[in-house]
């Protein structure tokens, strides 16, 4: 990296050296032996086109010629297109877990895109099923509509029909159309033929879009087995090339050697007159790869004519333009160049190589400020563990925190891996199913130590947010929020203020959340004109406030455009010495399995106390309690909390639960909940809820009688779970680790194929541990093997690298597919690779392969995945 560097400044040394000597590249003389090659190069075209204009008619053929090779084209690249959709949607169909298909409107629910949706629609496509019912994917049957046969269509294969006159389904009138079909095969048979319906006057339009003449051109597509029309754009009741009327054909063929000509699929044109017209007709013929079509187009003299005219004009005014301007042009830079074009010249190169050196040093400090934020968060946590090695529910949580900043880490890693997604600027948005409490939770554990350094008061809120689980790219979700959590911490004075709250708002369409996220610090602020460019690429404040916080000035254009591809909006306000506010606004799709949110049997009808010094979270809190079935009370002071819990213990009412904030103005929470539970004994629940890491106090707090401990922000399943668990009662789905599934790992066998001895080693062990047996192969030839030659019954899954030598493992997994014995090449095989990427997961899902698991590997990841395709 050091040598580029210098290579990258001596070059601009030599370059600006080179602009101030003056030092010419291009000389005059050369400059003019080059005017001169040009002008003669002209001259010479203009003569060629002049002699060409003499041959018009020739020309004019030519040019028709060309005209209906570019309508052949465009219908066969439509029919192209048609063909890849239509194999597109009967692979899904194939590949679907139905036994059998009674409506295709089910197929939506399999992964169809926008592209293949729009394409059903336009296209009219149906299914032909074997009982010679029609389905529509909109749900219809159709018995009698269609004089369609199974048995025929079959014994066609791939075909596309002879045309017919069919009842469209926009005008409900007979209407010419061909229908495209292509055979559905599930388990080895057979079961259905799927095909379109192309009526003719869409395919009337797609010529009409690319004929060179407009619409003046006569189009006409011929089906050479019966002459007649499938396209006739005239739209005239002739419907057959013999009755087609051509006569007076120039040349050596007359009208009749003409049409068996076309009928034949023979290439060629003439000219001839109808009866309509006694104008001379110019026609191009030529045959198709579309079944047994021909493609005709003809132009009336008049119109070919004057199309070559125009050409012709237009290009002897364009050069004898282009040769004045070109004159003028040599005269000036004769005179006046003197170095100038060197000069330019290096400019520019100049310029490439600053762009080229301050893009280094861009990335590298963006990197660095990216890597080092979860680094940060790593390193201190395994600080924290190491020093209390001996408290395993603190380590726990360590280890915990740790995992989530090294994935975000990992993740990190494989974007500047991604080289090629770098160097074009491209970043992808891929939705997949994620919590908003694991994102908030997660950014939390990242940026809690650099609170702590600087001695910052973080507020995280959440507000009337009843729909957690959805669909969003978390990555990129986390990338936009921990960009402005730190620029708030960057940018806020010791003692301030960040705050970060989630609020849902009502009006987002069916499916979907729509989620306002406001991140506000109590910081430096911005000027009124520089917060106009905050969004642009390297803008930065040049104050003497900022000189000395390091930024690349690329962190809020990357977050605007993260949050353009989400299809959100994200704004800004700010005033100088008071502070920024950043909102974000999006639409995310909601997970269709909610979590329970209804009231808690338990807690119906008790009272609970609620003590915060923020009204905003006083109010969040006693509506999700609400929710649940407790009657609430709420109170903004600890002494306040302290007093109604002894009024409420006199008067026989006690509250059933306290949820008390850490640090209150006047008493702090621990000693709070050690007042109040000297007054109402040892059996009331006390939940302390903070936004900091509460490990610090933990032995205090529970000294003090606190029952558990609530992060903030506080969302209502983190609070239904931490109500549960106090009470003994606890509804949330544990994860399966290692001791967890030991009884579904007994006797179950799983071939390991990988190359590499240390992982083979490191993945026998954990999952032999679990219960599993495991054999091993150490590349894709020995894999398929073990596997072509086992019984039926013998492996219930195979866990495959991807590079390994010999074979890899996509090629492995090709070839157990291809097995003749249906239960072996039917066998579970999960990727287990470090080639991470997106298309890396595409390839080995082609490959045939079921899933896709990136290494380092997560354990409870792996074991769910293997638990998942072995319950199937």
């Amino acid at each position: 990296m050091k040598s580029k560097s210098k290579n990258i400044s001596i070059s601009k040394l030599e370059i600006e050296g080179k602009i101030k000597n003056g030092k010419k590249i291009i000389t005059e003389k050369s400059f003019l032996a080059a005017s001169v090659v040009i002008l003669l190069s002209i001259v010479a075209f203009h003569l060629t086109l002049y002699y060409i204009s003499k041959s018009i008619e020739k020309d004019c053929i030519q040019h028709l010629n060309e005209g209906v090779q570019i309508s052949a084209e465009a219908l066969e690249n439509e029919f192209e297109n048609m063909n890849s959709k239509l194999f597109a949607i009967a692979d899904i169909i194939e590949k679907s877990e139905e036994a059998k298909i009674y409506s295709l409107k089910e197929i939506y629910s399999y992964g169809l895109s926008e592209g293949l949706l729009d394409f059903i629609n336009e296209n009219h496509v149906k299914m032909l099923m074997a009982d010679n019912k029609v389905l529509t994917f909109d749900g219809h049957e159709y018995t009698d509509y269609y004089d369609l046969s199974f048995e025929d269509e079959l014994k066609k294969g791939i075909h596309i029909s002879e045309c017919t006159e069919v009842i469209s389904q926009e005008t409900n009138k007979s209407e010419k159309a061909v229908r495209y079909f292509i055979p559905i095969k599930k388990d080895g048979k057979v079961i259905g033929m799927l095909f379109s319906e192309m009526y003719g006057r869409d395919l009337t339009k797609i010529l009409k879009n690319v004929s060179i003449y407009d619409k003046s051109a006569n189009l006409f597509v011929v089906d050479r087995n019966n002459g007649s029309f499938i396209i006739n754009s005239k739209e005239n009741k002739i419907s057959n090339l013999n009755d087609s009327q051509i006569h007076n054909v120039r040349g050596n063929k007359d009208a009749n050697e003409v049409v068996s000509d076309i009928l034949s699929g023979n290439s060629g044109n003439c000219i001839y007159k109808t009866d309509q017209s006694d104008e001379d007709q110019y026609m191009c013929y030529t045959a198709t790869k579309i079944g047994s079509w021909s493609i005709l187009e003809s132009v009336p003299e008049s119109i070919a004519m004057k199309q070559l005219k125009i050409i012709n004009f237009a290009f002897g005014t364009m050069i004898a333009f282009e040769m004045i301007i070109f004159i003028i042009y040599t005269a000036w830079i004769i005179i006046n160049s003197r170095g100038t074009i060197e000069k330019a010249v290096l400019e520019e190169r100049l310029k490439k190589a600053k762009e080229a050196d301050r893009a280094k040093t861009m990335f590298l400090s963006n990197m660095s400020h990216d890597i080092r934020t979860p680094m940060n968060a790593i390193i201190g946590y395994t600080t924290l563990a190491a020093t209390n090695i001996d408290n395993k529910e603190r380590v726990q949580e360590y280890h915990s925190k740790i995992l989530s900043s090294s994935n975000h880490l990992l993740s990190l890693i494989n974007d500047i891996l991604d080289m090629s997604r770098i160097e074009s600027g491209k970043v992808y948005i891929e939705e997949t199913e994620c919590t908003l409490p694991e994102v908030i939770h997660d950014l939390r554990n990242i940026i809690i130590n650099q609170i702590h350094s600087k001695k910052l008061n973080l507020f995280i809120d959440t507000f009337d947010v009843t729909d957690e689980d959805v669909y969003c790219d978390k990555l990129h979700l986390n990338q936009v929020l921990l960009n402005l959590l730190t620029n708030a911490i960057k940018f806020t004075p010791e003692g301030g203020s960040i705050s970060l709250s989630i609020t849902q708002k009502p009006g987002a369409p069916a499916g979907y959340g729509k989620y306002e996220i406001r991140v506000k610090d109590t910081g430096i602020g911005m000027s009124p004109e520089f917060a106009k460019h905050v969004f642009e690429p390297f803008e930065r404040e040049h104050t003497s406030t900022v000189s000395g916080i390091q930024g690349t000035g690329l962190g809020m254009a990357i977050s605007k455009n993260i949050v353009d591809m989400m299809g959100g909006t994200i704004a800004v306000e700010t005033e100088q010495g008071k502070g920024t506010e950043f909102i974000i606004d999006l639409e995310l799709k909601i997970q269709n399995e909610k979590r329970q949110q209804g009231v808690i049997k338990e807690l119906e009808g008790l009272r609970a106390l609620v003590v915060d010094d923020e009204f905003s979270i006083c109010d969040s809190v006693t509506k999700m309690l609400t929710q649940i079935g407790m009657r609430v009370q709420w109170t903004m002071s600890g002494k306040e909390a302290v007093l109604h819990a002894k009024q409420a213990n006199e008067l026989a009412d006690d509250f059933y639960v306290y949820i008390i904030d850490w640090q209150l103005p006047d008493i702090n929470g621990v000693e709070v909940a050690r007042q109040i539970r000297k007054a109402v004994g040892e059996n009331v629940p006390i939940i302390v809820i903070t936004a900091y890491d509460w490990s610090a106090i933990e032995d205090e707090a529970r000294e003090a009688g606190v029952t558990a401990f609530c992060n903030k922000p506080i969302f209502m399943s983190t609070l239904r779970d931490t109500l549960l668990s106090a009470i003994g009662k606890n509804e949330k789905k544990e994860e399966k680790f290692v001791n967890d599934i030991a009884d579904e790992a007994k006797g179950r066998r799983i071939l390991l194929v990988e190359d590499n001895e240390l992982n083979s080693e490191i993945a026998s062990e954990l999952l032999t541990e679990c219960g599993f047996i495991v054999e091993t192969a150490e590349d894709g030839s020995v894999a398929v093997e073990k596997v072509s030659n086992a019984a039926d019954d013998y492996y219930d899954l195979v866990l495959m690298d991807i590079q390994m030598p010999v074979m890899n493992g996509y090629e492995a997994a090709r070839a157990i597919r291809k097995l003749d014995n249906p239960k072996l090449s039917q066998i579970p095989i999960i990727a287990m690779t470090a080639n991470a990427f997106a298309e890396d997961k595409k390839a080995a899902i082609d490959a045939g392969m079921n899933t896709h698991i990136a290494k380092p590997i997560d354990i409870n990841v792996l074991l769910e995945t293997i638990t998942k395709y072995l319950e199937k």
